[in-house]
C-alpha cells in the first residue's frame, strides 16, 4: 500500500535534494508536458493556479470521469500511472515524485508557481483515475479528493468507506459523475470484503461473488448505474444481517458460526443454528484457551483444527446437522475457515 501512503502526504513536507538540478527540471518538464498531451488533449490548465480548492477538486473529479469514459482513456490512466508507481512502489529514478518523502522533488527550480501547481495536480489526478478504475485495492483520501467526511481525516481506511457512512453514500447517489461513483462504491466493496476476510469466510465470499457476478464497462453509463445500484444493495443487506446478529446478542464470531452453519450470508439466524453456534464457539474456546498462544505453529493449528471438528460432532449430532461428505460440503469448509482464523487469532494476538 506504498502509494496509498505516497498519496496521503504527498503534499505535507519538502526535502532538499542533491545532484543536477537543472537535469531534474528538464525531465520533469518533459515528463509533465508528456501528461498533457497525452491526458488532457488540449484542455486549458493555465487556470489552476488561480482556482480555490473546491474549484480544482471538481476540475479534478470532471477529468477523471472523462477519462474514465472510454477504452482509450483508459490506457492513458494505466500509462499516467505508471509514471510514478512500479509494482506498488513509487519508482526511483521519476523526476517528479521523491522515493524517500513520497513528494515532489524539492529545489526542481519550477518556473512558475502555476507551473508547480500543474505538477501536483497531475499526480493527483493520476493517483485517484488509478483508484477509480475498478477494483485496485487502493484507498483514497475522501476529504482530500470528494470534498466530505473531514472528521474520518485521521479514522481508518475501514471507517471512512463503510456504508453506515451516509454522507459518502449521499454524495455516491447525488453525484452526476456517475463513472467515479462507480469507482467509489467498488473501493466500499472491496473495504467489506478486506474486513470480512480474517473473520467470516460466508460474508467475504458473498463479497467475491459480487465481483465475479457483476462486470461493469465504464464507457457504458447505463452499466455504471447497474452495478452501482446493486454494489448498494448488496452492501445494505450485509449490514443488515450484522445489525441482525447484534438485536439477537451474537458477537461477531457467533454471527460467523451461525452463517457458516447456513452455507450462507443470506439468513436470518435461525434458533436452533444459533443455539448451536453458541455451543460450538464454547467448545472451541474450551480447546483453546489452555494453548500457550508462544508454542502455536501453522503445522499445530492443521491438527487442532482436525482435532477440535471432532470433539464437535456430537454438538452436530445434537441439532441433527449431517455432513456426508466433509470435502464436498460448504458449510463444513466455512466452519474449517472459522476454527484456522480463530486459531489465527489467539497466534497472532487479533481480535477475531
Amino acid at each position: 500500500m506504498l502509494f496509498f501512503r505516497f498519496c496521503d502526504h504527498l503534499f505535507v513536507s519538502l526535502h532538499k535534494i542533491h545532484g543536477n538540478l537543472y537535469f531534474f527540471y528538464m525531465e520533469a518538464k518533459e515528463l509533465i508536458q508528456q501528461i498533457k498531451e497525452k491526458a488532457f488533449k488540449g484542455t486549458d490548465l493555465t487556470g489552476l493556479a488561480s482556482m480555490s480548492d473546491e474549484e480544482r477538486r471538481e476540475f479534478l473529479l470532471q477529468q477523471t470521469e472523462r477519462l474514465l469514459s472510454t477504452r482509450e482513456n483508459r490506457d492513458v490512466i494505466r500509462w499516467m500511472t505508471g509514471q510514478f508507481i512500479d509494482h506498488c512502489e513509487v519508482k526511483d529514478d521519476n523526476p517528479i515524485l521523491d522515493c524517500f518523502t513520497l513528494d515532489l522533488k524539492d529545489g526542481i527550480g519550477w518556473d512558475s508557481e502555476e507551473e508547480e501547481v500543474i505538477a501536483r495536480f497531475t499526480v493527483r489526478l493520476a493517483y485517484f483515475a488509478y483508484c477509480m478504475n475498478l477494483a485496485c485495492g487502493e484507498y483514497f483520501n475522501t476529504t482530500r479528493y470528494l470534498g466530505i467526511n473531514a472528521e474520518y481525516e485521521d479514522i481508518t481506511v475501514h471507517d471512512e468507506f463503510w456504508i453506515t457512512n451516509g454522507e459518502l453514500v449521499n454524495w455516491v447517489k447525488t453525484t452526476p459523475y456517475r463513472r467515479v461513483a462507480t469507482g467509489v462504491v467498488s473501493e466500499m466493496i472491496n473495504v467489506a470484503g478486506q474486513e470480512a476476510e480474517p473473520k467470516n469466510s460466508a460474508e467475504y465470499d458473498y463479497y467475491y461473488g459480487f465481483f465475479n457476478a457483476v462486470l461493469v464497462d465504464l464507457s457504458d453509463i447505463a452499466q455504471c448505474n447497474d452495478f452501482f445500484i446493486v454494489g448498494i444493495e448488496t452492501l445494505e443487506e450485509a449490514e443488515r444481517h450484522r445489525q441482525l446478529a447484534t438485536q439477537k446478542g451474537l458477537d461477531r464470531e457467533c454471527a460467523s458460526i451461525v452463517d457458516a452453519l447456513c452455507g450462507t450470508l443470506m439468513n436470518d439466524y435461525p434458533e436452533d443454528m444459533v443455539a448451536c453456534a453458541k455451543e460450538l464457539q464454547q467448545l472451541a474456546d474450551s480447546l483453546l484457551q489452555p494453548i500457550d498462544a508462544l508454542t502455536m505453529d501453522n503445522i499445530k493449528q492443521g491438527r487442532w483444527v482436525h482435532s477440535t471438528l471432532n470433539a464437535c460432532k456430537p454438538v452436530f449430532k445434537k441439532y441433527g446437522i449431517e455432513f456426508k461428505t466433509y470435502r464436498q460440503n460448504i458449510s463444513m469448509n466455512y466452519l474449517q475457515d472459522w476454527l484456522h482464523l480463530k486459531y489465527n487469532a489467539k497466534m497472532y494476538g487479533t481480535q477475531f
